[in-house]
């Protein structure tokens, strides 16, 4: 059956996911260390430990969870920024330490500017289109023998034919080296491991300004046992990177896919979890989306009948009005009683 994890989404999300993982394209991603947490060498039959760059915690990779080096607890990432957060006094302005308020886009603070944008690529390419051929170095590797030290990572090799999707964004363009001379950093970063090397960009798998989950078109989605347990697929759901692409699918995958668009609707070649209702955009030409969440504008019943609502969600009482041409009498409570 099907297991579906998100369909709308408001625009507000789609901008703050893109801007905050654009922030982070550049922190050092996992590293591997031979040496145990006394600084001790590790056993010739132990398995390197896994180390988060940023506290130098050890990471469960099972579950993605640093381990607390005092108590010997599983804690998120999030769950500990929060306590870390909560140790320091506040600041001047009223923020919790290490707290960021965004900004909101210059088109949302500008009256004039109509509240919609006109379609955009998005969360990657159709999945009709020609997706990218398998390099042979382009495959999931297996996990790096025990280094001290990450060995330096190759360049990706030049191609003659690249997808437009594969570009990466300029600003993405973090990982290069200074022109003056400054050495590249020495570890893997997320966005070496995301885009595999540049071959995919940030937004192959994050909309930068209009996504099909903001006009509410779009599903992400898998397949699991009626049960319970979710079918494996060659990535974890939302794993954005370049692993999620679709002509790497296993055989469930390739079947939820075979599902999603016998029934019409299209994929993205980057992430195999994501299709889209683009046969009904088209139709009904559909170019606006919510910015922060769904609409309450329209009609709506109850057991007496019908009624209709403004934007802020009150109900039109006692009036005449008008709708796609038609003009419709409310009565003291709202309802109307010609509504087709």
């Amino acid at each position: 059956r099907l297991k579906i994890y998100e369909a709308f989404r408001p625009n507000e999300a789609t901008r703050f996911l893109y801007d905050t993982t654009a922030a982070q394209l550049d922190w050092a991603a996992l590293v591997y260390s031979d040496e145990d947490a006394e600084g001790q060498p590790l056993a010739g039959n132990e398995d390197p430990r896994v180390l988060d760059p940023v506290t130098g915690w050890e990471v469960d990779l099972a579950d993605g969870l640093l381990l607390d080096p005092e108590t010997e607890e599983k804690i998120s990432r999030e769950d500990l920024a929060q306590r870390q957060a909560e140790e320091l006094p506040p600041s001047e302005d009223g923020l919790t330490p290490g707290e960021v308020v965004p900004e909101a886009p210059e088109d949302i603070l500008d009256p004039s500017q109509p509240f919609f944008t006109l379609p955009e690529e998005g969360e990657g390419s159709l999945a009709s289109e020609t997706p990218p051929e398998p390099q042979p170095d382009a495959q999931p590797e297996p996990q790096p023998e025990p280094q001290t030290e990450p060995a330096p990572q190759p360049e990706p090799e030049p191609q003659t034919e690249t997808p437009p999707e594969t570009q990466p964004d300029p600003q993405e363009e973090t990982q290069e080296a200074d022109p003056e001379g400054e050495e590249a950093p020495d570890y893997e970063t997320y966005f070496q491991i995301m885009t595999n090397n540049g071959r995919f960009s940030l937004g192959s798998f994050l909309a930068k300004v209009t996504s099909a989950h903001n006009r509410g078109i779009a599903l992400d989605l898998t397949l699991e046992e009626t049960g319970g347990g979710e079918l494996e697929m060659q990535s974890a759901i939302h794993d954005l990177s370049w692993y999620s692409a679709a002509y790497l699918n296993n055989d469930n995958a390739k079947r939820l896919e075979t599902y999603m668009t016998g029934s019409g609707m299209r994929g993205l070649s980057s992430e195999w979890w994501h299709f889209q209702d683009d046969e009904t955009r088209e139709a009904i030409g559909l170019t606006s989306y919510l910015f922060k969440g769904v609409d309450l504008k329209g009609w709506t019943r109850d057991g007496r009948g019908w009624r209709y609502r403004n934007e802020d969600g009150s109900v039109l009482r006692d009036t005449v009005f008008t709708v796609d041409g038609k003009r419709y009498t409310a009565d003291r409570d709202g309802y109307v009683p010609d509504v087709p």
